[in-house]
């Protein structure tokens, strides 16, 4: 019988052979994945194989698990002088720290969880690779840390995840990209910190539904020229979607004022900004300004910047300013949909284009108490709703269409309500709503969830308006009570006027224009 099979046959007989077994050694090392355990009460002796045997220290966990493992760390404090360590490549300045293997692909990922989120403290700083190390494929949930940087990664996901000491994507001494990272339920605070919160250098990331406070940095590098103040920016990036993003309570304390979201780029090399987009972003309580890009270089014939379903409440600067000259390009920004509303004492504009951003697309806004002027815009604008500009409601072009010179906060007839009753939402019966542009209302509405939750830059609708509400804010009662451990700031005080209610992310934001600015 053999005699009859012929070369071909019989090459094709042991590729499918070859193949099998390369299935099988696929679906093995699927099903070898393995679970370990770790706590500060544990030991090294111990197999880390379950909750009543954990292994102590990250230095030894690190080392024995595989690639697609999953480490869960259980209840409590860690750090170097608690003897375990952290998830750092410092062990002279950490002793017991260790870094996390890649995992092999994005199902097959490496996990370091809590068992219990919002229970497990890492007082050391997160740092995924380093200059010659590239780490990929791992997911970090549920833990707070001592502040992050994703140094050198690619498709790494922060999930429900703290940091009391600012957060990094990127680094200036390598150009690894740190590309196609997901931060997802994240929040970030930091105090005598510049920045806190930033994507630097590098692309394709998206930043969704991330909480960021600053509380304030009065040291030699948050002051003087060169070195502003600012909540989250993108710097020398591209593919950025930042999504559901909040920068609240936000405090100066004697550093340079800058904004609560920023763009910078201002080196030489080819690390250019374009096709960066901000979805439904809030920023609340600002000392200085709300939303300031710029950029010297960027990528030519797209899109720079693209905001749409901005919420600005009680900024005591600025709104939303767009930089200084069309630098590479004449492609359209967008600035669309957005509600600013400032502080009554506040000396600049409600949305500004400076003069060389003249074909930019201006339509379906509202702007209150500007300092200056109400739009303050180089492009031709249609579809506003102004009140109380301090020098006059519009500048530089003219508006269109469909532009309002009105008071959103009078009462609907008369008898109920407001255009604005809720800042994250227009009314179903403001006059203005379905009056703008395309049909669309005139404000922002910030009820629904931006991208499908886990998916990536790229991926099928990861930067699509979902019908998922977006309010309770997720793990706002975790965040709460660790922010609020630092700083009492009015978030922490916040109730809902209705209810005896705790202090709630939710209840500060959707109850701002009633206990702050209406009052």
């Amino acid at each position: 019988m053999r005699d009859n099979i012929n070369s071909n046959d019989l090459f094709n007989i042991r590729l499918n052979q070859f193949i099998s077994v390369l299935v099988l050694l696929f679906v093995t090392s699927t099903l070898l994945a393995d679970v370990f355990f770790i706590s500060p009460d544990g030991d090294d002796n111990n197999s880390g194989e379950t909750e009543k045997s954990p292994w102590k220290t990250f230095a030894y966990s690190l080392s024995e698990i595989t690639s697609g493992d999953e480490l869960v760390l259980l209840d409590g404090f860690y750090s170097s002088g608690a003897g375990t360590g952290g998830i750092h490549w410092d062990t002279k300045i950490y002793p017991d720290s260790g870094q996390i293997p890649s995992g092999l692909n994005l199902k097959q990922q490496t996990i370091v969880r809590a068992k219990n989120p919002g229970r497990v403290f890492v007082d050391v700083s997160l740092i995924i690779g380093r200059k010659n190390r590239k780490d990929s494929y791992i997911k970090i949930q549920g833990i707070t840390f001592k502040g992050g940087h994703l140094y050198n990664s690619s498709y790494i996901t922060i999930k429900d995840t703290g940091f009391s000491d600012r957060f990094v994507i990127g680094t200036n001494d390598h150009n690894y990209d740190n590309s196609y990272n997901l931060i997802e339920d994240v929040w970030v605070w930091a105090s005598q910190r510049r920045i806190i919160a930033m994507n630097y250098r590098s692309n394709n990331n998206v930043w969704r539904r991330v909480v960021v406070r600053g509380d304030g940095c009065n040291m030699k590098q948050c002051t003087g020229s060169g070195n502003p103040n600012v909540g989250f920016t993108v710097y020398d990036s591209s593919d950025i979607s930042v999504q559901n993003v909040i920068v609240i309570d936000r405090i100066l304390r004697g550093g340079k004022g800058y904004a609560d979201f920023a763009t910078a780029q201002h080196t030489k090399e080819k690390n250019y900004l374009g096709r960066n987009e901000w979805l439904g972003i809030i920023s609340v309580n600002s000392e200085d300004n709300a939303v300031v890009f710029e950029a010297d270089n960027v990528i030519p014939d797209v899109f720079t910047w693209k905001i749409k379903n901005a919420l600005v409440l009680d900024a005591k600067g600025g709104g939303i300013d767009i930089g200084n000259k069309p630098y590479n390009t004449v492609t359209e920004n967008v600035i669309e949909n957005s509600t600013v509303i400032l502080s009554k004492g506040s000396r600049s504009d409600g949305i500004r284009l400076a003069p060389g951003q003249n074909v930019s697309l201006v339509s379906n806004n509202i702007v209150v108490n500007a300092g200056r002027f109400a739009i303050n815009s180089a492009s031709e604008f249609s579809h506003v709703i102004t009140h109380n500009a301090q020098s006059a409601h519009y500048n530089q072009a003219k508006c269109t269409s469909g532009c309002y010179k009105v008071n959103p906060f009078n009462p609907i007839l008369g008898i109920w309500g407001s255009e604005l009753y809720e800042p994250t939402k227009i009314e179903e019966s403001s006059r203005y709503k379905g009056k703008g542009k395309a049909g669309k209302d005139i404000g922002a509405n910030i009820i629904y969830r931006y991208g499908v939750d886990g998916s990536r830059f790229g991926e099928d609708g990861f930067n699509k308006l979902t019908e998922k509400k977006l309010w309770p804010w997720p793990n706002e009662k975790v965040i709460l009570n660790q922010m609020c451990l630092s700083r009492k700031s009015p978030v922490c005080l916040s109730t809902e006027i209705s209810k005896n209610s705790k202090p709630s992310i939710s209840n500060y934001i959707n109850n701002y224009l009633k206990t702050h600015v209406l009052k």
